[in-house]
């Protein structure tokens, strides 16, 4: 994520919970760390552009506000995670 942290992990095989122990959550460095981590752990790493995560209420409108722009459709559609959890418009 832009922040420093990550919007998504996908693996193709099992983790250890030791890769998420003791990482400082909420911080700019919980990617650096993880990524740290895994190399240690002797996991193969690959990143992907960086987007901007959900944290706070005000990401929130940020987001909804870059997806009006980019569909041109004012936001709505109630599909996915957000739709799911009633914050969708």
């Amino acid at each position: 994520a832009l922040d420093g942290g990550f919007v998504l992990i996908a693996v193709r095989c099992a983790l250890r919970r030791a890769l998420f122990d003791g990482v400082n959550w909420g911080t700019d460095t919980v990617l650096e760390e993880t990524l740290a981590r895994a190399a240690e752990a002797g996991y193969s790493t690959a990143l992907l552009p960086p987007l901007q995560d959900i944290d706070r209420p005000d990401d929130l409108a940020a987001w909804r506000a870059l997806r009006a722009a980019a569909s041109g459709s004012g936001g709505g559609g109630g599909s996915g995670a957000l739709g799911f959890f009633g914050t969708d418009p």
